[in-house]
């Protein structure tokens, strides 16, 4: 029997798991796309591009597996997994790659959002947008056009020192209807560089920081921030791989 290799883009809603990764005691978004993908009978390890934490969502997460089998018809398999998936999972995509795809490898660019709604606060939208009001567009922006370029992220990150912390990052910022819209791109991120980045900037906007802390913080001098924004306002949006 012909082993295939499978790639799946995949969406979820962050605020039903404890992060993407597998858990021991925890719902998590690959252990339960895993069980559903044992029951139709595909038992490799699940392998996915990009980690996210808990209350993070994902628009286009990808996601690798090997098939035992040569599946006879990928839109019947594909629907079969969403049903045991959904509700806070849904599979956009279900392929056929060379045997070798690994999703962390090879990426071109990985595109991020973060989400500010102005308050008043809704029940029905809390876990999908940071509600917060702006006092100034300009000083958001203004300090967000600081981030672009290549940084040493390593005091915006929770990263080890041991790693390499050097990232270039494009940034653009943007309103639709009521919302304000944080938008990066970069080859790869550090763990929880955007929410840290979000956090210098919500304390630049309440007059908390000044742009010269957020500079001396990319050049590794001091520390001025580490407040961490909520998680739930960030969506991993997609990602692009090199052509062969």
């Amino acid at each position: 029997m012909a082993e295939v290799r499978l790639k799946a883009i995949i969406q979820y809603d962050g605020s039903a798991f404890y992060g993407s990764q597998f858990q021991k005691h925890h719902q998590s978004v690959l252990g339960n796309l895993q069980k559903a993908f044992k029951s139709a009978g595909v038992f490799g390890k699940i392998q996915a591009a990009s980690r996210t934490d808990k209350g993070v969502h994902a628009l286009g997460n990808v996601l690798s597996v090997t098939s035992p089998y040569i599946p006879s018809c990928l839109t019947s398999l594909k629907s079969e997994l969403n049903k045991k998936i959904a509700p806070f999972i849904y599979i956009q995509s279900l392929d056929i790659v060379e045997p070798n795809f690994n999703p962390r490898f090879k990426v071109k660019e990985r595109f991020y959002r973060y989400i500010i709604s102005p308050p008043p606060l809704s029940p029905f939208t809390s876990r999908y947008t940071f509600f917060y009001h702006i006092q100034s567009f300009q000083t958001m922006k203004l300090g967000l056009n600081l981030f672009n370029g290549e940084h040493d992220f390593y005091l915006f990150s929770k990263s080890t020192p041991s790693l390499c912390t050097t990232r270039k990052l494009e940034t653009q910022l943007y309103t639709h209807k009521n919302h304000t819209i944080f938008c990066f791109k970069s080859q790869g991120f550090l763990h929880s560089q955007i929410r840290f980045i979000m956090g210098a900037l919500i304390l630049l906007d309440q007059n908390k920081l000044t742009q010269e802390h957020i500079i001396e913080q990319l050049q590794t001098k001091r520390t001025h921030s580490r407040f961490l924004a909520p998680p739930q306002g960030l969506y991993l949006a997609r990602i692009v791989y090199e052509k062969n």
